[in-house]
């Protein structure tokens, strides 16, 4: 994702093997644990490269084939902490919620081409991420959840997978988080 041609080598390897673009999926995410006052600038660059830069430009280049087609659904993997914050993690909740304003933007520039934009905010979710998890902050986490777990990776594909054949949703951004970040 910090590698532009990549993802331009992508989305022509894509159109090669199947003749069009109908659905991009950007679900970059790196996370570099740290609380501010000891980030390094490399650190929050690197971030910031990989889930914002990068999602950037996968767009770029998914877009160009999608308004050709005049047709298309891009959904953008956010955070649910883009809303709520995570301490440690300011560098990935920042590049987590960029990916919201650059959703809005791109809407007015590509929806009358026919392609819509969208975000979805996984809460935790069981990934490599959420496994570096102590016990303790492990129960901590289940008890602001209202439905008393976490996320299995397949509950998110289910709504991505939704939100990418809505052929009249567009400027979303949909929480898939089991009601955290909502309660008191």
């Amino acid at each position: 994702m910090r590698d532009e041609a990549s993802i331009a080598a992508a989305v022509a390897k894509s159109i090669e093997l199947h003749g069009r673009l109908d659905v991009l999926v950007v679900n970059a995410g790196i996370v570099r644990q740290d609380l501010l006052v000891r980030m390094s600038a490399e650190n929050a660059r690197e971030v910031f490269e990989v889930n914002t830069i990068g999602a950037m430009m996968a767009v770029k280049h998914a877009a160009k084939v999608m308004n050709r087609q005049r047709s298309g659904s891009i959904v953008l993997i956010a955070s649910e902490s883009a809303h709520t914050g995570i301490p440690g993690s300011s560098h990935y909740t920042g590049s987590k919620a960029a990916l919201g304003g650059f959703m809005r933007s791109i809407m007015w520039e590509y929806g009358p081409r026919g392609i819509r934009i969208n975000v979805v905010e996984p809460g935790p979710t069981e990934t490599d991420m959420l496994a570096q998890l102590t016990d303790e902050n492990r129960a901590r986490l289940l008890s602001s959840i209202p439905l008393g777990r976490t996320a299995q990776p397949a509950e998110i594909a289910d709504v991505v997978y939704w939100v990418s054949q809505s052929t009249y949703l567009t400027g979303a951004v949909i929480p898939v988080t089991g009601g955290e970040g909502f309660g008191a």
